[in-house]
């Protein structure tokens, strides 16, 4: 027989989302729990004071929606993960501004675009350090930005220091 560390794993998953969709995935993931009972999953309707142990947060496409973006990456700093994933996250060279997103005709939304340099000196003085970034080819660009700013979609990787 060959030993399989995945065997012995149990993954768990907190994810911070809005009541209503608390609410509604609820149902879902007792549901997952019953044909996965290694994997747990928990939603919170605002963000976990603490958690044991955690090796991972991923704020995937969410964080340039917050209005106290820089509250919610102290708070997700400390909780003292390993590592810290922002993905799928508008970005320029230029200043840090923010912006109506024009893409969704039933609703609008404001959206920071973060200065990479100074997004990523925040997060290096919360005590991590960069350790990949990956600009994703895609024009971000929308109508009504600041005339010679160049807007990209991120994802950036940060280890523990």
């Amino acid at each position: 027989m060959v030993y399989d560390p995945l065997e012995e794993a149990r993954v768990h998953y907190h994810i911070v989302e809005t009541p209503s969709m608390c609410q509604a995935a609820t149902p879902i993931l007792e549901k997952l729990s019953e044909d996965f009972p290694k994997i747990s999953v928990f939603v919170h309707d605002s963000f976990p004071q603490a958690l044991q142990n955690p090796l991972i947060v991923n704020i995937k496409g969410t964080i340039q929606y917050i209005i106290d973006y820089k509250e919610t990456l102290s708070k997700v700093s400390q909780l003292n993960p390993l590592f810290i994933i922002v993905s799928n996250t508008p970005m320029t060279r230029s200043q840090t501004y923010a912006r109506m997103q024009l893409n969704m005709p039933f609703r609008k939304l404001a959206q920071w675009v973060f200065c990479y340099a100074e997004f990523i000196a925040f997060i290096t003085g919360l005590g991590y350090r960069l350790i990949y970034i990956e600009n994703h080819k895609q024009d971000h660009s929308q109508i009504g930005m600041p005339k010679g700013v160049d807007t990209q979609v991120v994802s950036l990787v940060f280890a523990r220091k």
